[in-house]
C-alpha cells in the first residue's frame, strides 16, 4: 500500500502469495553449509517486531508475501512513528533460502518490498547468510530503525513547505504533463492524477502536498495492478521532482 505521501508497499505478483507468520514457519529450511546459514523466514520477522517494540514502537500493521515456492520472503510493517498525521515510518525485509538475497532490512517512510524483486527504503541494511546472522540481525534493525528516525524531521520540514506552497489548476497540470516527460509518471495515469488533484482541493486545499499526494495515489491504485515494481521511479522519485520544479529544497 502507499499511505499519503509516503510510499508503504507491500507488492505482490507473479508466483507470489499472501502469508501468515504461520506460513513463514511451515516453509522447509534447507540446512546450513560452511558458506550459507539461512535465517528462518519466521525468526527474521520476529527479531524486526521484538527489536522494535523494545525500542518502544508500537505495530501499526503487517504484511509479509513468499514468491519462488516459499524460497524468496519479503515483509513490511508499519510502525506508530508518525511523521505526519496518517503517515508513519515503516520497516521492510527480505530474505531468501535459496541464495538468491541477503536478509535485508530497510526502514523509512518509503518503504517497497515486492515479490518482482525489487526492495527500496531510504535507509537499507544487508547482512549474508553466515554464521552468527541471528545475533547481528537485532542490530541491522537497530540500525535501520534509529536512521530512519533522523529522517523525520526533515521530512516533516519538507511537508510543512509544501503545505505552503500554493499552486493553480495551470500550474499542477503542466506539472503532471512534465512529470510524464521525465517518465515518472506513465502518460495513462494522467488523467487520474489530474482527477485526483481536483479532488483534494475540499480536504488539503490546492497546494503542492495535495498535488504529491494525487501522484500517490494514483501509483497506489497502479501498483494493484501491476505490482509495485513498475511504479517505482513514481514512488521515489516524484517528492525531489516536484521540489525542485517549483523551488523548493529537494
Amino acid at each position: 500500500m502507499f499511505t499519503h505521501s509516503t510510499a508503504v508497499a507491500l507488492a505482490i505478483d507473479g508466483d507470489a502469495f499472501p502469508a501468515s507468520i504461520e506460513d513463514l514457519a511451515s516453509v522447509p529450511m534447507p540446512g546450513p553449509t560452511r558458506t550459507f546459514v539461512p535465517v528462518p523466514h519466521h525468526r527474521l520477522a520476529a527479531v524486526v517486531k521484538e527489536k522494535a517494540a523494545g525500542m518502544g514502537f508500537v505495530l501499526i500493521s503487517e504484511g509479509y508475501a513468499l514468491a519462488e515456492k516459499g524460497q524468496v520472503m519479503f515483509g513490511v510493517l508499519s510502525i506508530n512513528q508518525e511523521v505526519v498525521p496518517g503517515a508513519n515510518l515503516a520497516i521492510g525485509m527480505r530474505s531468501s533460502y535459496n541464495k538468491r538475497f541477503r536478509a535485508s532490512i530497510g526502514a523509512g517512510t518509503r518503504v517497497a518490498a515486492c515479490s518482482s524483486l525489487a526492495f527500496s527504503a531510504e535507509l537499507q541494511l544487508e547482512r549474508k547468510h553466515t554464521t552468527r546472522i541471528e545475533a547481528d540481525l537485532p542490530v541491522l534493525v537497530t540500525a535501520a530503525l534509529l536512521g530512519a528516525l533522523k529522517q523525520v524531521e526533515p521530512m516533516r520540514l519538507a511537508i510543512a513547505a509544501m503545505r505552503s506552497r500554493s499552486l493553480t489548476d495551470e500550474a499542477a497540470c503542466s506539472a503532471i504533463i512534465d512529470a510524464t516527460r521525465k517518465e515518472l509518471v506513465v502518460s495513462s495515469l494522467v488523467r487520474r492524477v489530474a482527477d485526483l488533484w481536483y479532488s483534494t482541493h475540499p480536504s488539503i486545499g490546492s497546494n503542492l502536498w495535495g498535488l504529491e499526494r494525487a501522484f500517490t495515489r494514483a501509483g497506489a491504485e497502479r501498483a494493484r495492478v501491476v505490482g509495485f515494481g513498475p511504479m517505482y521511479r513514481l514512488a521515489y522519485g516524484v517528492r525531489p521532482f516536484l521540489l525542485r520544479r517549483f523551488g523548493l529544497n529537494a
